[in-house]
């Protein structure tokens, strides 16, 4: 019996000794856990709080950043305390159970002796950054009632000055007049919007006062002041290069330097501070020659003294004032006229560039001076300004379309892709987009700069991606350049009476005299109604004087896609015969939210939706649909080609006759139909009649495609446009 008694406690003392490591697990588990708040939040939500300088969002923001990270330190905890356990199960018959039970329990200790100083350094930094929270807001308060004196005396001034350079004076200091200059001297890692994060306003914890400044930052820019004002205007940005890129060293000693010119029109305060510390902080100060900012008259306060304050401090950025306003297009002149530079690099006043961007732009220029080199283009947004990447396996090339002659984006075709030997290779573009590129500053000049009789903004983009290819230089994005551009859905500026024809002007004016008789794809649109679109002789005998090929030429060479649509037989309306109510009806498309429409309106003559393309294979086109028919319904969806699918979308039409819209797939005509129960006709396919007005239309003549200005010299200034030039770099 009292054998049984001996090994009985003997059992109990050895399962205690079992259990002792296990309970200090367990007490580790609930004292890490208490940290952690009892919140099971993704710290991405968290972290998306509002921080605009008061103790109780600053402590929610910072405390996820707190959380999250004791958080994935316990988890490692867990893991590596599980893995040496597991790892440990040979060895344990060597050593007592006591001893493993000893060893674990010290190392327990140890990991929370580390935890314990790790909050206690949070904690710490939390202080720090309430403390800088309160005196940014009250900085705010003292910059706003400063700022709004210094604006009665530089109001007039900013309006009234003359066309003047002002070279900064060389400092590296920051004085700070608004909130932003402050909260960029927080702590850099736990910053909003650092490394192009999002910062994300939750408009339900404003106050009034901030509610008002929230909605006034969109009202006047069209874009998140706010959230903008929320970021340091010295943030960090990702490298988003690829990796070949990276890998690249350039000769600093060999390449050009270049004059950045930025033009602006009452742009916001922490937009633009971004944009020039951008430039400023991430490109070589030996290729750095100079910042040339040209402010087109505006009247915003912070615009006037204030950033003569601040741009002195800076150094190498030189402020233009327009004495009125001028338009993106002339105040590029202005800047170009006084810049320096070996090269000229354009940027607009919401940008941010990454490191690296502007080696590849200058050493595209220095392998042939003739290359204009565009940085791929990444997305900032303009809700949260998080900076959003596009890989380069799927990068764009600038195009445009037909019907407006505006620029657009487009995949890049598949001749320019199977190309590139690798993602870091120059990609040939047929446009650019006009407001980020680097050019050789002579070649400028002698490629005639830009359209003088141009206004304002608009088309000048086309206009010199035309008069580059054709007349012998080259486009290529540079995947190894990466420039953010915040892209607004709407311009917030007003330009007055008259400004919505500026663009069908300034477009007109580019039709003339590069585009030849394609020009009339884009006449027909607007029903040939060019109103005044000023002298462009001068353009004119430019094109003369520098040997430039026809458009067709371009079309044939640099952007053969859009030979599709510049091959049309016929663009126009398309009128039925047959009168309804006294009215005449034309074949009408539009395009809604849900899809693309077809019907029949009455003709109005002015263009825009009742303009059709007839292909010469037979598709009648609206913008980029194609009238589709099945033997069922007749739609408008996207052209689908000459095989499978297309032949719903052939059609055919002949002048004489009975003037009937064939569709040879099912054997059936194009009607206009119509009954007394009917309050305007519609549109079906039924069984061809003869001499039925009912399925007669007309359609516009036959449009003339040929060269009317033909090649000037037998070989023409121009190259191929997938030429293998590579950077000329030292690995």
């Amino acid at each position: 019996m009292s054998l049984v008694v001996w090994s009985l406690r003997r059992l109990v003392n050895y399962r205690v000794l079992l259990l002792i490591p296990l309970l200090w697990f367990a007490v580790a588990l609930f004292l890490i856990g208490s940290h952690n708040g009892g919140s099971d939040q993704p710290v991405e939500d968290r972290g998306d709080r509002l921080l605009d300088g008061s103790k109780d969002d600053v402590d929610d923001s910072v405390l996820g950043s707190i959380r999250e990270a004791i958080r994935l330190d316990k988890e490692r905890v867990r893991a590596e305390l599980w893995n040496a356990d597991s790892a440990d199960k040979s060895r344990l018959t060597k050593k007592s159970r006591y001893d493993v039970a000893s060893a674990i329990d010290a190392d327990i200790r140890n990991r929370m002796a580390k935890l314990k100083r790790k909050n206690e350094q949070f904690r710490q930094r939390l202080a720090d950054l309430r403390k800088a929270a309160t005196e940014t807001t009250t900085a705010e308060e003292t910059t706003e009632e400063s700022t709004t004196a210094t604006a009665k005396t530089t109001t007039g001034t900013t309006k009234t000055s003359s066309v003047t350079a002002k070279t900064s004076k060389t400092s590296t200091e920051t004085t700070p007049t608004t909130t932003q200059q402050v909260t960029s001297k927080l702590p850099t890692p736990t910053g909003p919007g650092e490394l192009g994060a999002s910062v994300v306003v939750n408009k339900q914890l404003l106050d009034q006062r901030q509610l008002e400044r929230f909605e006034r930052g969109w009202k006047e820019n069209a874009f998140n002041e706010y959230a903008s004002e929320l970021i340091s205007v010295q943030r960090r940005l990702q490298d988003y290069r690829p990796k070949d890129c990276r890998n690249r060293k350039y000769s600093i000693e060999q390449l050009p330097n270049t004059s950045v010119i930025m033009c602006m029109h009452n742009e916001a305060w922490s937009v633009l501070l971004r944009s020039i510390h951008s430039v400023l902080d991430r490109a070589p100060p030996a290729l750095l020659h100079e910042i040339i900012l040209v402010d087109d008259f505006s009247n915003r306060p912070h615009l006037g003294r204030p950033l003569e304050d601040y741009l002195a401090k800076l150094g190498r950025v030189r402020l233009l004032r327009n004495k009125k306003r001028e338009g993106l297009i002339r105040s590029r002149l202005v800047g170009a006229s006084v810049a320096t530079g070996q090269t000229l690099t354009f940027l607009d006043s919401h940008i941010e560039c990454t490191d690296g961007w502007l080696e590849p732009l200058l050493q595209r220029i220095r392998d042939d001076r003739r290359n204009v080199a565009v940085p791929h283009i990444d997305v900032i947004n303009e809700d949260n300004f998080g900076f959003f990447h596009v890989a380069n396996e799927r990068m764009v090339v600038g195009g445009f379309r037909w019907n407006t002659m505006s620029f657009s984006w487009q995949s890049m075709p598949q001749r320019i892709r199977q190309n590139l030997s690798s993602l870091a290779q120059p990609v040939p573009t047929p446009t650019m987009a006009g407001g980020l590129f680097s050019i050789d500053r002579s070649y400028f000049d002698e490629l005639g700069r830009y359209d003088e009789g141009m206004e304002i903004w608009g088309a000048e983009n086309l206009e010199i991606s035309f008069r580059i290819w054709m007349c012998g230089g080259r486009i290529e994005i540079l995947p190894c350049s990466i420039i953010g551009h915040v892209f607004r859905t709407r311009s917030p500026y007003s330009w007055g009476e008259g400004s919505g024809d500026v663009l069908k002007r300034n477009t007109i004016r580019m039709a003339e005299v590069w585009m030849d008789n394609f020009k009339h794809i884009y006449y027909r649109q607007f029903n040939n109604l060019l109103g005044d679109y000023g002298d462009v002789s001068d353009r004119m005998a430019l094109r003369k004087r520098l040997n430039c090929h026809s458009f067709r030429w371009y079309l044939e060479h640099v952007y053969p896609e859009q030979l599709r649509w510049g091959n049309s037989t016929r663009i126009g309306v398309i009128q039925s015969f047959r009168l309804v109510g006294g009215d005449a009806w034309c074949l009408d498309g539009i395009r809604r939210q849900g899809g693309a429409e077809v019907s029949l309106q009455r003709c109005h003559n002015k263009g825009g939706n009742q303009v059709w393309t007839l292909s010469e294979h037979g598709e009648l086109i609206r913008e980029t649909d194609c009238l589709h028919y099945n033997g069922r319904a007749l739609t408008l969806v996207a052209c689908q080609g000459y095989g499978g699918y297309g032949k719903y979308q052939s059609w055919r039409y002949e002048d004489t006759g009975d003037r009937q819209i064939y569709h040879p797939a099912t054997g059936q005509c194009l009607t206009l139909r119509h009954t007394a129960a009917m309050s305007q006709p519609g549109l079906s396919v039924e069984s061809c009649r003869e001499r039925d007005q009912s399925q007669a239309w007309r359609l516009p003549e036959v449009l003339d495609l040929s060269d009317s200005s033909p090649d000037l010299s037998t070989d023409g200034p121009a190259r191929a446009v997938l030429e293998p030039l590579m950077p000329n770099v030292v690995e």
